[in-house]
């Protein structure tokens, strides 16, 4: 009877659901774990590529960008490493401003001139958005393109890792009033 109170009280002050991120490293150049634990705490959902494609034509490579665009709230970050070219997209009902999405292209070209690490400026960008997110969208401001197409599914790492929290407090629980029976 204790156990099951305890673990409702747990699962009603457990942290939110971290958002769906997905992480399509073609080009190798992320620490993915990093970069997904960075853009799960974002409250949208977030797509990130690197890829060469494109590299010589920035207009096609901006709009294969807005195509991964899926749904409306979808952020996508798409990194071309040959060309050095990044753009981010928003959905239509994103948090994600069209000026918040230009301060984060900017963080991380910042970031990557004083250090070429793909990770870091792509952390630098997810910090640069949850900071806009945060402080709320800028009078004016137009939210970053919409799109239609489709992307591929990912997982919930953030999501799983606090259900196996809560299964291994749920565990250990039942694990203490057994031996509290004896």
């Amino acid at each position: 009877m204790a156990a099951g109170a305890f673990t409702s009280v747990l699962l009603a002050a457990g942290p939110a659901v971290a958002a769906t991120v997905n992480i399509h490293d073609a080009s190798h150049v992320l620490d993915v774990t990093r970069v997904q634990n960075e853009a799960a705490t974002l409250p949208d959902p977030v797509d990130i590529y690197t890829t060469t494609r494109f590299a010589d034509d920035k207009g096609a490579f901006d709009h294969e960008t807005q195509s991964k665009v899926s749904s409306p709230t979808i952020i996508v970050i798409a990194i071309n490493t040959q060309s050095h070219h990044l753009a981010i997209r928003a959905g239509t009902k994103s948090r994600v401003t069209q000026s918040a999405a230009l301060a984060a292209t900017r963080s991380f070209t910042n970031s990557y001139r004083g250090s070429p690490d793909y990770t870091a400026a792509t952390i630098s960008a997810l910090d640069s958005i949850r900071a806009a997110i945060r402080n709320g969208p800028d009078s004016g401001a137009r939210q970053a393109r919409p799109a239609t197409a489709h992307s591929s599914g990912g997982s919930v790492i953030g999501g799983l890792i606090c259900l196996l929290l809560v299964v291994l407090v749920v565990v250990a629980v039942v694990l203490v009033a057994r031996r509290s029976r004896r």
